[in-house]
């Protein structure tokens, strides 16, 4: 499959000229006119490589580097920012996280060459990714094998008596202090494999307004319009500032108006996702699914005390997240008495 490139700029010229450049050479093309479209796009189907105009109406090139940074789906892939200007402050860029630098007008060669050398460390980052993926797999099958010898393939207590729980696996048995987070794994151990949302397990064991929120309930966006506005237009005012600041080649202003940026930048990078849409603060779901992760996790730590065989097993099948599940290995089968 050809590599696919995505080139972010809002001259169309200089769009056609890239696309013209480089699909003689088997790349795939793909162009937009701002970052905001170009966020949307990379939400959906990310590309190999992004070309990435520094100046543009909108979001600037530098506020999309940081928003491709931020995301674990676009973090790695490489970026280059064009600029028309040869003084352009190539540290800011390169510290919101751009890979390389090139200058209009382009050169082919050079952008051939830059663009070919990318997408080879890409490659290799695609390989390592691919031989971690193929070792935990591994490591998660050795595991089960080991669980299997250990003779794990048979009856586990989890039961509730009073302000204790009795826990009996792997030939020790030991009392636990009543939690919810206990109520929260025994509700999956009932139902091996079966995908349980943090909200309802919060809601089978939670009570009053707790137990009664909804999935959809929200604290509204964590920025206003008119708050993003003003943001923005400070953005502005500082990048002027540290312009002027390195032409009369004060340090400490520049140093100062930088400082300012970053921190704005970090805010308003915490308050928009990716395609420009607004993150919402403080949510039900996510509410719970700290709170279940928390809960969960705690427990566990108390087993580690006990049983640092049960500690292992359900570290290696109890999943936690929005959607939780107890999904033991099936060549492992364990059968709870609750």
């Amino acid at each position: 499959m050809p590599p696919r490139i995505l080139v972010v700029d809002d001259q169309p010229e200089a769009r056609r000229l890239i696309a013209a450049m480089l699909e003689p050479y088997g790349f795939t093309v793909q162009a937009v006119s701002s970052g905001e479209e170009a966020l949307v796009l990379l939400g959906a189907e990310p590309p190999d490589l992004i070309l990435l105009d520094v100046v543009m109406q909108g979001l600037s090139g530098y506020d999309v580097c940081r928003a491709i940074r931020a995301n674990d789906t676009t973090g790695f892939l490489p970026v280059v920012m064009l600029t028309a200007d040869r003084d352009q402050d190539k540290v800011a860029g390169l510290e919101a996280g751009a890979d390389d630098f090139i200058v209009k007008p382009l050169d082919r060669h050079e952008l051939l060459a830059r663009v070919r050398s990318l997408l080879r460390i890409k490659s290799y980052h695609d390989k390592i990714a691919e031989l971690n993926r193929t070792l935990e797999d591994r490591v998660a099958t050795q595991v089960a094998e080991i669980l299997v010898l250990r003779g794990l393939g048979g009856n586990a207590r989890l039961r509730h008596e009073g302000e204790f729980w009795t826990i009996s696996f792997d030939g020790a048995t030991f009392r636990l202090r009543d939690t919810k987070g206990l109520h929260y794994i025994a509700d999956l151990l009932r139902e091996p494999g079966r995908e349980r949302h943090a909200l309802d397990l919060v809601a089978a064991h939670g009570s009053g307004e707790e137990g009664a929120r909804s999935a959809g309930s929200d604290a509204g966006p964590i920025l206003d319009s008119e708050s993003k506005t003003q943001y923005r237009a400070r953005l502005d005012e500082l990048a002027a500032e540290m312009h002027e600041a390195e032409q009369h080649n004060d340090t400490e202003r520049a140093a100062r108006a930088r400082d300012e940026r970053e921190v704005l930048l970090e805010h308003l990078a915490s308050a928009v996702g990716l395609g420009g849409r607004d993150r919402r603060a403080a949510s039900d779901a996510e509410r719970a699914r700290v709170s279940v992760t928390r809960a969960i996790k705690a427990v566990l730590q108390r087993i580690a005390e006990h049983s640092p065989a049960l500690e292992q097993h359900f570290e290696t099948t109890m999943r936690t997240g929005q959607f939780c599940a107890y999904v033991p290995d099936p060549r492992s089968p364990l059968r709870w008495e609750l």
